[in-house]
């Protein structure tokens, strides 16, 4: 029989072998947490030395109590702080690595990546015998050249690709060039995005009652999003020809003017965030474009600006120590964020990380502006920007004030209602006692409001004074609001949720680090 001794020797073994292997797996899992927080630095600094700091004295700990005490006690609370740093681990990999991934989802949109493509419609004139795509052999498809040029040759690649088509590719200059060659018979189908049809119907005489949709388009395609107006026409996978227009505009479109004010500085910031990162519910200025006529607007009085010159900044810009500037647009649509719409909500940002301020500016959606490589010397409204992409936007703006947008955040309807259902609701601030059309009531002060609420919120004009400029006052309430709600740290629980959910209903440029 085993002696006493022997059996303790054993067992003593045995709980040896058991509290390295232990200790190997807690040190595997450890590693791969930090590497992962390394990689997608969700937490500040702090809260990363913190972690850091506790996994290695829970090593520690763990090797005193498994490897060197020889006591069974001793072993057995090493072996379940092993275990509880092990779970930990395991569950934070769970949680870190889709979210990383669905985050690379929603930022940096500007690389090379697949792109779902929707609303893109295909129109004949109504004359035409064609009753649905596939009727379209042999047809000369016309593009435009201007912004979201390269989900038009996408367009046109998938229907020869899906419906074996033989077609031939035009290139035009403008969207009304491109309609007038609908018209006039120079093509027979026209690829263009649905919601700028109706604009096509309200600016080209002859349009509206001339034409037909034969399908809207809804596919994948892997594209490169800065891919705007090429100067080389990539000729598309899927067979066909293509064949440069470079058509002569409209006495009203042309090459963009300088814009009459092209101040080099910035208007002095205002302070709606404290020192210490909370946004005060002050409500901040506007600064509009006066609205004018369609072709040329009265002379209007030269915006007052504060001179403070700004300092230079790397590139790419560190965006903890150098300011910054992001451009919010607003698109007047619900559900999924890749459909061309108005920006109806066009806010700059100006972040000053250093002082921990943000200067917030509105600009209301029916400024008249030119638009660069659209609207050439006459004016649009500012929200006609978006049908042509968020980048025209931004282009459109800078031209007006004479600054550099960085990057930009693109938000639906759907993208308000879900992000601030998920905060739990968030309390926002009113300048006035108001009721919206649709019966909802928000009182002069504070108020809690979740998704749907924080929508009427936002959108409602009518009943305020002042109109479309309390309305701007007001969407920007919603983000001091949202900023103020989001630096709690409940926010961390609910963070995955919260970009899985989004991820279909935001875009930025911003990349997941800058982020």
């Amino acid at each position: 029989m085993e002696t006493n001794s022997k059996k303790i020797k054993r067992i003593g073994k045995t709980w040896r072998w058991v509290g390295i292997v232990l200790l190997a797996v807690q040190l595997v899992t450890s590693g791969l947490v930090i590497s992962e927080l390394l990689r997608f630095p969700i937490l500040p600094f702090r809260y990363m030395a913190a972690l850091e700091i506790g996994l290695t004295v829970a090593m520690i700990a763990t090797v005193l109590l498994l490897i060197v005490a020889k006591s069974k006690p001793f072993f057995i609370v090493g072996a379940v702080i092993s275990v509880l740093c092990i779970a930990g681990c395991l569950f934070a990999m769970r949680y870190l690595k889709p979210l990383r991934k669905t985050m690379e989802t929603v930022t940096g949109q500007e690389a090379t990546e697949t792109k779902h493509i929707e609303g893109v419609a295909v129109i004949v004139r109504a004359e035409d015998t064609a009753q649905k795509i596939s009727d379209t052999g042999g047809y000369t498809y016309g593009v435009q050249r201007a912004e979201e040029y390269a989900d038009s040759v996408a367009a046109y690649d998938y229907i020869v690709r899906t419906y074996n088509l033989k077609l031939t590719l035009r290139e035009y200059e403008f969207y009304s060039n491109l309609g007038k060659a609908l018209l006039n018979g120079e093509i027979r189908a026209m690829i263009a995005d649905s919601a700028y049809v109706e604009l096509l119907e309200e600016y080209l005489e002859g349009f509206a009652g001339h034409y037909k949709i034969l399908g809207e388009l809804s596919f994948d395609t892997q594209i490169e999003r800065s891919l705007v107006a090429p100067t080389s026409t990539p000729i598309p996978t899927g067979g066909g020809q293509t064949e440069i227009v470079t058509g002569v505009p409209d006495p009203t479109q042309g090459v963009t003017p300088t814009p009459e004010v092209t101040p080099d500085v910035s208007p002095e910031p205002t302070e709606p965030v404290t020192p210490t990162g909370e946004v005060t519910p002050t409500p901040t200025g506007d600064v509009t474009p006066t609205p004018a006529g369609p072709t040329k607007p009265p002379a209007t009085p030269t915006p007052v600006i504060t001179e403070a010159p700004l300092p230079d900044r790397g590139d790419p810009k560190d965006v903890t120590q150098e300011y910054f500037t992001v451009y919010f647009s607003g698109i007047d649509r619900s559900g999924s964020i890749n459909i061309r719409s108005r920006s109806d909500v066009n806010i700059v940002m100006t972040v000053n990380p250093v002082t921990k301020r943000i200067l917030l500016v509105s600009i209301p959606r029916d400024a008249y502006v030119r638009i660069p490589g659209v609207s050439g010397n006459s004016y649009d409204k500012l929200t006609h920007a978006g049908l042509y992409g968020v980048k025209t936007s931004m282009r459109t703006l800078e031209n007006v004030y004479g600054i550099t947008l960085d990057y930009y955040v693109r938000v639906n309807f759907t993208s308000v209602e879900r992000f601030v259902s998920l905060l739990g609701g968030v309390d926002v601030y009113s300048a006035y006692a108001f009721k919206t059309s649709g019966g909802r009531s928000f009182v002069k002060g504070m108020n809690h409001v979740n998704g749907n609420a924080a929508l009427a919120f936002v959108r409602e004009r009518k009943s305020l004074p002042g109109g479309d400029y309390q309305r701007g006052r007001n969407q920007m309430e919603l983000i001091k609001a949202i900023i103020n709600k989001i630096q709690t740290p409940a926010i961390l629980k609910k963070f995955d949720k919260i970009m899985s959910t989004i991820s279909g209903n935001v875009q930025t440029s911003l990349s997941m680090d800058q982020l």
